[in-house]
């Protein structure tokens, strides 16, 4: 699927793609006409995780881990991009967005009048890594270079065993050397005491002079001992500069699944998108069956001029023939493709369901909280009908302190819309951490 006016946000800088041409560009504060970001999320965390439990659950036990670990400080946005289940384990490819940066980016795209796709960077490597191990087992490494950036992805059996990012200090040349044996130390690993070991290395690079990007690849063969094969990139200009880049192969290989937008943003960017020839659709019908109208009323009147010249046989006979005509065409726009896929399309368009907004969620929150009461994460999950919200904190009182303020917080949440779970809706530890459980209905909110 191609898209109008791609926007790229990598390392902290912004780029409008326009044909074969690549120009940088300040943060837009609007967006016009129907578009595409694809992003990294500048301070996002990324990587692959294994975790134990419901797979349902992996998304907040993660953001928990790397809170403890100090990868993350404070709420965070976790996108899980794919999960793979092996017996109580599940290997997760995600990516962790602080959650003020992710409102900002949805607050961007939900000013504009037209729906924009907002896509991870990580959904459309994943993509690439696909392409080329649908067909084959064996084992590969992939490397996307954008900027001071070596993102590595190592694919093992068709399921992907290891995503990491090796950052340079610069991009002199001695620092990018140092950075690609660091990178070149990681694959060798992976094929230690491996019987299925890495036999190539896929090359990309988002901007890349042909020179650079040979040396880049000569060097990394030499360190691994391994083929270093480029993958599809395109000529495009940049600062005056005629640079390789896999950019527009990336961007073409996109599609609304990607996007890390939610399920009612998706399906009004899709119609959107098919608006026009919708619409050219029932342009067509109304034009046929005027031409119908014109035809009958021009047979109705030869008829009147006939009732004075013919006798009723003739024109009854005439009369079941018209009748015939008007079954026949009925029958055949009852089954017009175009009918039932606008049909179709308003009857979808009726059913579709507000989204959590994670800027009013947190806003929510941190008006409930009373004095002393700490919160450390909130995980929300809006795949599920109602959305669940997980918040983890602790407070400093006394236990019987604790509860009064716990009833305090849960009382301005139900009077703000949220709900109580069933079950296991409050957990308090002994060191009076806790575990509270909402939902909420946000076509009620």
């Amino acid at each position: 699927m191609k898209y109008s006016l791609p926007i790229i946000n990598l390392d902290h800088q912004w780029y409008l793609l326009q044909g074969v041409k690549l120009s940088k560009i300040d943060k837009p504060e609007t967006l016009t006409g129907t578009e595409v970001i694809l992003t990294d999320f500048n301070d996002a965390v990324f990587g692959l995780e294994n975790v134990s439990g419901p797979v349902e659950h992996a998304a907040a036990l993660i953001e928990k881990r790397l809170r403890d670990i100090g990868m993350l400080d404070g709420p965070s946005k976790v996108i899980v991009h794919d999960t793979h289940k092996i017996g109580d384990i599940t290997s997760v490819l995600f990516t962790a967005i602080p959650a003020e940066s992710y409102a900002q980016y949805f607050q961007l795209v939900n000013n504009q009048k037209d729906h924009c796709l907002v896509v991870p960077l990580l959904s459309v490597l994943t993509k690439q890594v696909e392409k080329h191990t649908d067909s084959s087992k064996k084992a590969k490494a992939f490397v996307f270079h954008h900027g001071r950036e070596f993102d590595l992805i190592i694919v093992r059996d068709k399921q992907i065993v290891q995503v990491a990012r090796m950052t340079a200090f610069s991009q002199s040349d001695e620092d990018v050397n140092q950075t690609l044996k660091t990178l070149a130390t990681e694959v060798l690993k992976q094929n230690k005491s491996v019987l299925n070991r890495i036999d190539n290395i896929q090359w990309s690079g988002f901007l890349e002079e042909e020179k650079n990007q040979n040396q880049y690849m000569k060097t990394l063969a030499e360190l691994t001992d391994l083929e270093v094969v480029a993958e599809q990139h395109s000529d495009i200009i940049f600062d005056g500069n005629e640079v390789k880049s896999v950019l527009p192969n990336l961007i073409n290989c996109i599609t609304i699944k990607d996007a890390a937008n939610d399920a009612n943003s998706r399906f009004l960017y899709n119609s959107e998108k098919f608006l026009p020839f919708m619409a050219a659709a029932l342009l067509a019908a109304i034009i046929f069956l005027g031409g119908l109208l014109i035809k009958w009323n021009s047979q109705m009147q030869d008829i009147n001029n006939e009732l004075a010249q013919s006798d009723e046989s003739k024109l009854q006979a005439d009369i079941a023939s018209i009748k015939s005509d008007l079954m026949q065409t009925n029958k055949l726009f009852s089954s017009n493709a175009n009918a039932q896929s606008t049909s179709q399309w308003l009857y979808d368009l009726n059913g579709i369901q507000s989204a959590p907004d994670p800027k009013q969620l947190v806003d929510d929150v941190g008006s409930s909280l009373p004095e002393d009461v700490l919160i450390v994460g909130i995980s929300l999950d809006s795949r599920r009908s109602p959305a669940t919200v997980v918040l983890e904190g602790v407070i400093d009182k006394p236990l019987q302190q604790a509860l009064k303020d716990l009833e305090s917080m849960s009382g301005e949440l139900l009077r703000k819309g949220y709900q109580m779970m069933n079950n296991s809706s409050i957990e308090l530890g002994d060191s009076n951490d806790f575990r509270m459980t909402l939902k909420v209905d946000y076509n009620d909110k």
